[in-house]
This record gives structure tokens, C-alpha cells and sequence, in this order.
């Protein structure tokens, strides 16, 4: 999962959310004032306009009242002063007389005197006191109304699955290992990414969690069996009767239950540290031991190892590089690699049952460096063979010192041939027995 390009999508939704519940405030804003302050306020500007404008009456030539749009009329000018406008002339016909708030014009056309303009001037407007405090609180509960007609739906969009998800972590972290988000109930979106990858996270911690409880399990009782056996050695070998030869061999049977004590705990150990850097980028944590290290000497080290704990088997080795020629040298950690052929080795001898025969086979071409160990046995049922890298996991749940071992063998050999920058691969039928194939590129670096 892309995490960038989910957050990504998640920050767009939200944005897009807020510009829908912009734009829509805006317009229920629009539509408020056209609906309710604009009435209001253009009825009270033309009032207002009305009681400021001009009043203005118009008396004839000889004094009668012609028009006037105010009622009732501005008082014509007094006998003083109407006699002194209609006997203007030149220039001054364009002047003016006041009086307190009165002005007169007169009007002449072809030198003749029609008439007056009496004009009285209106008081200043007061200040302009806006809309009333009701209209205001009833535009804003329209925008907020049709606001959350949006913003509520997406809250719940995102909330109510938010919830759902918590819970399961809380149930979760309270030991319900098996509870699981139902990725399925969630819409297709960034929150079901999110309970997608809880899911998963979930599945390989109670995977995790089962494979420690197994190994608890396995571990607790491969001690118990050499333990008891040791018990029993010392004790008849603490028997005075016991005559020397006796007791020697009591001894060696000691030695053989500490080596396989000492195999067990090497192998829990190497499990431990394997699985501590999982999740890692090139198990940078890995303590690798790199260096140049020729295959040959370490399929001969490993060849020797078999011959000497599996006597009743025979082991077909076959090497060279493509065509037959030899094997190239390999950047690798020796140790780890010689260990990925003795596990390997180890695994087929315990499962080739009903045949002597294991064969191991390592090639080379210019891209990767090969590990093949095939056994004759019955091979694995399908199930059996899908589980066989896991860690802890044992197809034969018997506990007899022949088919021993906590189930680690191949899971460690995973997490070397990982570290390597390999893979592993397993083929197993009925008919050809197990082979277990592992890749190593020519490139691998530390």
C-alpha cells in the first residue's frame, strides 16, 4: 500500500470537502441577502433617499403655482425678492437668491420672464443604522443551516468508521487476537486502507504470538526429554556397583542429550536474532560476517557433517557452474551459508523416509548461485508444504529424538537466504520426494 498516495486522497477529500462548504455558504449567503437584507435595505434607502431629496416648486410669471413634487409646496418667494429676479438681466438671470433653506432661480427664455424655481434644500441624512439584529441572526442561521447540510454527512463519513476501527484496536490490545476490522463493512477509501493494513498488522501479530506459544511448547518439552534422560544416567551412574565401562558408557549418553540440548537452545537463539531483523531493509541488523568464500571447501565441510550423523544415508553431490565449469567464488557470510546447506541436508535426512538417498546439488550460472537438496522421501501433502518455512512449524508432531527439532531448520534458512538477497524456494510430490532450492545472486553485498 502506497501510504503517501492514501494520505494524499484523504487530504483532497477534506479539501474538496471545504471548498463545497465555502462555495455553498457563499451561496446560501447570496440568497439570504437577496431574499431578506436587500428587501429590507433597498425599501429603507429609497425611503431615505425620498426624504433627502430636493424639494422643488415651480410658480408662473405671474405668480400661480405650476408644479411642485412635494405637498404641500415650497412658499413661493417673497414680493421683495420675486420682484428682483424678474427684472434680472444679463449675467445675473444665472443667479441665485437664498433665504435660511430657500433657494430661488429664476427662468427667462428669449429675454422673457416665465417664471420661479423655489427649491428648498433637505437636512443632512442621519447615519445609515443597517439591517436589524433579528435579520442578521436569521441570515446566519440560514447559512449555518445549509452549511451543516454538508459538513454533518462528512463528519459522519469519517467518524463513524474512525469509531468502528477503535474499537477493534481497543479489543485488540485487551488479548482478542482473532478480532479483525471486517475491512468489508468499511467504504473504499482511505479509512478502509486503514483497516486493511489493521487486519493484516493483526493477522501476523497473532501469528506471531502462536508461533511463541508453539515454541514455548516444542521447547518445553525437547528439554524435558534430555533432561530426564541425563537424570536417570547420573543417577545409575552414581550407583556404587557400577563398574567402570558402565559408567563411561552412562557418560556418553550424557554427551549425546548435552549436544542435543546445545542444538536446540543454538537454535532458538539463531531464531531470535533472524526474526529480530525482519522488517528491515537488508537486515541491516544482522551481524554479517561478509567476505569472498569459495562454495567447494563449504560443500566438503558440509558433505563430512552428513556422512558422520547420518550413516545409514547416502548423499549424491553434484557441482560445477554452467556447462561444468567450476563454481564461482561468492560474497556471502560463510558461517550463515554453511549453515543454509547443513539445515538443508538435515531436513531431508529426517524426511526421507523409506530411501537412503539425499542428493544436493549446487550450480551457478552468470545471474545466481544455486543450493539444491532433493530427499526420496514421501514428499508433503500441500497444506504441509505451504507451512514449511514458517517458524516453530512441524509437519510430524511426534517427539521421538529421531524426528527431533523445534521446527527451525527451513525458517532459518529463509532468513539467511533473505539476508543474502536471495529467495528460497520448496517442490515437493508424491512421486519425486522434496526438493528445496536456494538462490543466491552473484551480486549479494553487505
Amino acid at each position: 500500500m502506497n501510504e503517501k498516495k492514501v494520505f494524499g486522497r484523504f487530504r483532497f477529500r477534506v479539501l474538496a470537502h471545504g471548498i463545497v462548504i465555502l462555495l455553498l455558504m457563499s451561496t446560501a449567503t447570496l440568497i439570504a441577502d437577496r431574499l431578506f437584507v436587500n428587501k429590507w435595505v433597498g425599501k429603507e434607502l429609497l425611503e431615505r433617499r425620498a426624504r433627502a431629496a430636493n424639494h422643488l416648486s415651480l410658480y408662473g410669471a405671474e405668480g400661480a403655482l405650476v408644479a411642485s413634487n412635494v405637498q404641500p409646496p415650497v412658499p413661493a418667494p417673497p414680493p421683495d425678492m420675486w420682484a428682483a429676479l424678474s427684472t434680472q438681466s444679463g449675467a445675473a438671470r444665472r443667479e441665485t437668491m437664498s433665504r435660511d433653506d430657500i433657494v430661488m432661480s429664476a427662468i427667462y427664455q428669449d429675454d422673457v420672464f416665465r417664471g420661479v424655481v423655489v427649491r428648498r434644500l433637505a437636512p443632512p441624512l442621519e447615519p445609515y443604522p443597517g439591517p436589524p439584529l433579528p435579520l442578521i441572526l436569521l441570515t446566519l442561521a440560514v447559512c449555518m443551516a445549509a452549511t451543516l447540510l454538508v459538513a454533518i454527512p462528512f463528519a459522519r463519513s469519517v467518524v463513524r468508521p474512525v469509531e468502528a476501527l477503535a474499537r477493534s484496536v481497543r479489543r485488540f490490545g485487551t488479548g482478542e487476537l482473532a478480532t479483525r476490522a471486517a475491512p468489508a463493512a468499511f467504504a473504499q477509501d482511505e479509512i478502509g486502507d486503514l483497516a486493511v493494513a489493521f487486519d493484516e498488522m493483526a493477522s501476523r501479530i497473532e501469528s506471531l504470538v502462536r508461533s511463541e506459544k508453539r515454541l514455548l511448547a516444542n521447547v518445553s518439552h525437547e528439554l524435558r526429554t534430555p533432561l530426564a534422560r541425563i537424570r536417570v544416567v547420573l543417577e545409575l551412574a552414581s550407583d556404587s556397583d557400577s563398574d567402570g565401562a558402565r559408567i563411561r558408557s552412562y557418560l556418553s549418553e550424557i554427551a549425546v542429550d548435552l549436544a542435543e540440548l546445545e542444538g536446540l537452545v543454538d537454535e532458538v537463539l539463531a531464531t531470535a536474532r533472524l526474526d529480530a531483523a525482519k522488517g528491515r531493509v537488508g537486515h541491516a541488523d544482522l551481524p554479517m560476517r561478509w567476505t569472498i568464500a569459495s562454495l567447494g571447501p563449504l560443500v566438503d565441510k558440509s558433505r563430512a557433517r552428513f556422512a558422520s550423523l547420518y550413516p545409514e544415508h547416502e548423499l549424491d553431490v553434484v557441482i560445477g557452474g554452467t556447462d561444468g565449469a567450476e563454481l564461482p567464488d561468492l560474497r556471502c557470510d560463510p558461517s550463515l551459508l554453511r549453515r543454509v546447506i547443513d539445515n538443508l541436508l538435515d531436513n531431508a535426512a529426517k524426511h526421507a523416509k523409506g530411501s537412503p538417498h539425499v542428493a544436493l546439488e549446487v550450480s551457478a550460472d552468470d545471474d545466481e548461485v544455486r543450493i539444491v537438496v532433493t530427499d526420496g522421501g514421501p514428499g508433503m501433502a500441500p497444506e504441509v508444504a505451504a507451512r514449511a518455512f514458517d517458524a516453530f512449524y512441524r509437519a510430524d508432531e511426534s517427539r521421538d529424538r529421531r524426528n527431533g527439532g523445534a521446527g527451525l531448520g527451513l525458517s532459518i534458512v529463509r532468513s539467511i537466504v533473505e539476508a543474502h538477497g536471495g529467495k528460497v524456494e520448496l517442490d515437493s510430490s508424491r512421486e519425486r520426494g522434496t526438493s528445496v532450492t536456494a538462490r543466491f545472486p552473484r551480486n549479494a553485498s553487505g
